[in-house]
């Protein structure tokens, strides 16, 4: 359990959120015996597996979490899948009943007091999940689940820790240590981006979750500083750009704004950033974009190129790589004002929200809130008609952040 804190220390985890239990005692006793250290006690281990994904995004950093038992564990469910869904760095140590007293069989439902496989119930939702069975393979599963976690499309790990391992004394110093595998992106022609973009009358970048990075969006500023392109976002990408930003459009997909969705439908060249085009994007799996339209596409994620529609450029990198290098481009003459005039009246006539009626109007409350949010201030949206109103009609201007369940979509998220 020390030399579990001790490693935390090394990856800068100085908070952990989660709930105090029997089997993870020795891990907690030792993390909280460090003055440095604070432990966010919460009454029911949803809300720590939430707040751990929502610390995430904000701190860009892994988040850690901790549960004790099969109640304790079970309750984080819902935050391993959110994390899983929204790629957010999470890992989840998940305190356990002793090794020698699991069932050895599953044909016995239960043996030992609160046990439960819950390497099996989150294999599917997690990018890697283990039940750690020698003391011997601590520091290996710790190193690995940390590089898994932020390794390409960043998710939740978790590791079962039973508590006699907890416990137990082991020659950290020569412990077997893992040794990641380098990954590799394509090694991608900027200038053929570039050449699209020259040729485009009607462009428009769609941000995803995976432009939501400090690096990605300092360089997308520095980009529309010089090649004025609408963009348009994805619920995950919503805080990528400032909403008072000149480029700025809106919101896309089924409850989006519609002159943002009448922007993409009506593009001639879409470059899309760190977006995974679910259904509620895109409409539905019949639909398409303009005929002759060039998509560029970048992401991550390997498997999600050319899975939706079809593309004209797909690189494999993480977005910031990419807009790295975009920035650093000649992007002199591009000049897209008479698409920004479109645009401009289609804003106009298909407002989301409207000033002049006296009824009570969610979308009208939110547009006037903003006025009175702080620049930097974290709104936390639940699930549900409220969040689309959120991403509808709320201001994210200046610094501001938001939060909410995209993909998952749970609600009690924002509480």
């Amino acid at each position: 359990a020390d030399y579990i804190v001790k490693k935390l220390k090394e990856y800068q985890i100085n908070i952990m959120f989660g709930h105090i239990g029997g089997y993870n005692a020795d891990i907690l006793s030792f993390f909280c015996g460090n003055a440095g250290n604070k432990f966010v006690l919460s009454y029911n281990e949803q809300a720590a597996a939430f707040a751990v994904n929502g610390y995430s995004i904000i701190k860009e950093t892994i988040g850690v979490a901790i549960s004790s038992g099969a109640p304790s564990s079970c309750n984080l469910i819902p935050g391993i899948a959110n994390a899983y869904f929204d790629s957010n760095s999470c890992v989840f140590l998940a305190g356990s009943s002793h090794s020698l007293a699991c069932r050895d069989s599953k044909k016995i439902r239960q043996n030992a007091f609160e046990e439960i496989d819950i390497v099996n119930l989150v294999s599917d939702i997690t990018k890697y999940a283990v039940k750690i069975k020698s003391v011997e393979d601590v520091r290996y599963e710790i190193e690995k689940a940390f590089y898994i976690a932020e390794e390409g499309r960043k998710g939740p790990v978790l590791l079962d820790i039973p508590y006699d391992i907890a416990r137990s004394d082991f020659d950290y110093e020569n412990a077997r240590p893992f040794i990641p595998l380098k990954q590799t992106y394509d090694d991608f022609r900027i200038n053929d981006v570039v050449s699209l973009l020259n040729k485009a009358k009607k462009p428009i970048i769609l941000v995803g979750g995976g432009t939501r990075t400090l690096k990605a969006r300092k360089h997308l500023k520095n980009i529309l500083k010089k090649a004025m392109i609408p963009v348009v976002a994805s619920l995950c990408g919503l805080d990528t750009l400032p909403h008072n930003h000149c480029c700025y459009l809106g919101f896309i997909g089924h409850y989006g704004n519609r002159y943002a969705n009448l922007a993409l439908a009506n593009s001639d060249c879409v470059l899309i950033l760190g977006s995974r085009l679910d259904e509620r994007q895109l409409g539905g799996y019949k639909s398409t974009l303009e005929k002759k339209c060039k998509v560029i596409r970048v992401d991550i994620d390997k498997v999600e190129l050319g899975r939706k529609i079809p593309e004209t450029i797909s690189i494999h990198a993480p977005a910031e790589d990419f807009l790295e290098k975009l920035e650093q481009a000649n992007l002199e003459g591009l000049n897209y004002e008479n698409w920004h005039n479109i645009l401009k009246r289609w804003t106009e006539r298909y407002p989301s929200y409207n000033l002049k009626i006296k009824e009570t109007n969610a979308n009208n409350f939110l547009h006037i809130i903003s006025d009175y949010l702080p620049d930097d201030a974290i709104i936390c949206a639940d699930v549900g008609q409220n969040q689309m109103c959120v991403a509808q009609a709320l201001r994210l201007d200046n610094q501001r952040r938001i939060l909410n369940s995209a993909g998952y979509g749970s609600m009690g998220f924002s509480l």
